[in-house]
């Protein structure tokens, strides 16, 4: 490029760029004084799509992050997005658990999993995992069909997947 061209272009664009802040500042002393007649429509932010979540819901989900870091085998407990296809779609069956039934499990599963970590720091990560919904989905597969009525419990084996935990995540239990 010739020399020339650049020095000559340097007034002109220290104009412009003066004019652009004259304007920005007028704009800004004279408030919103003046209606616009263009709506623009207000694009909605990604924290207007995530639930405000209680402590215990918080709580609850840094318990599972805990235990999905302390399992004695990686990838016995893990979180993936709310609502995933998991390898184990569809569900050989379903059950619907309270927070206290739930609780039981957990202490299982983390008794059985979770061996690296002091008894009484995993029960409380278990008791703690489970406060953030009253009631549970657990999708089971077994890798087999089976119309077994589980009279003495819930089947502690194979896979669980507690889906769409309070909007934000599904927890997967490989048994």
């Amino acid at each position: 490029m010739n020399p020339n061209h650049i020095s000559k272009a340097k007034p002109i664009f220290w104009a412009i760029l003066s004019l652009l802040v004259v304007a920005c500042s007028m704009s800004l002393e004279d408030g919103n004084d003046h209606e616009s007649n263009i709506d623009i429509p207000k694009t909605p932010s990604q924290s207007d799509f995530i639930l405000s979540l209680s402590p215990q819901q918080e709580a609850a989900l840094d318990a599972f992050n805990t235990l999905q870091t302390s399992t004695d085998e990686i990838n016995h407990l893990y979180s993936t997005f709310a609502n995933s296809a998991h390898s184990c779609s569809p569900a050989e069956t379903s059950f619907s658990v309270t927070q206290s039934q739930l609780a039981v499990y957990m202490t299982e599963f983390v008794s059985r999993h979770c061996q690296n970590l002091q008894e009484d720091i995993r029960n409380k990560l278990a008791e703690t995992a489970v406060l953030a919904q009253d009631t549970y989905t657990i999708l089971h597969c077994n890798n087999h069909p089976s119309n077994e009525k589980y009279k003495n419990g819930l089947p502690l084996s194979g896979t669980w997947v507690l889906p769409n935990i309070v909007g934000q995540r599904d927890v997967v239990l490989i048994w």
